[in-house]
């Protein structure tokens, strides 16, 4: 029976820490799944930064092969 009385006592408390570490776990699998979209989607960007600047490179031999 105390122990019930202990919990009447302290449940506020005890929610309070239940949410910080509910909050802190959900907080860390969002964030792991950032960290692991980004790292299966890094290859994809890389890949299309390439094709950009091989775009600009050529649209600027365009440009001075046209001016001459």
């Amino acid at each position: 029976m105390e122990a019930v009385n202990k919990l009447k006592e302290w449940w506020v408390i005890i929610l309070f820490i239940g949410g910080l570490i509910i909050g802190w776990t959900n907080f860390d699998n969002r964030l792991n799944n950032l960290e692991r979209t980004q790292n299966e989607q890094n290859p994809t960007f890389l890949q299309l930064q390439k094709d950009i600047v091989e775009i600009k490179t050529t649209l600027e031999y365009i440009k001075f092969q046209v001016a001459r």
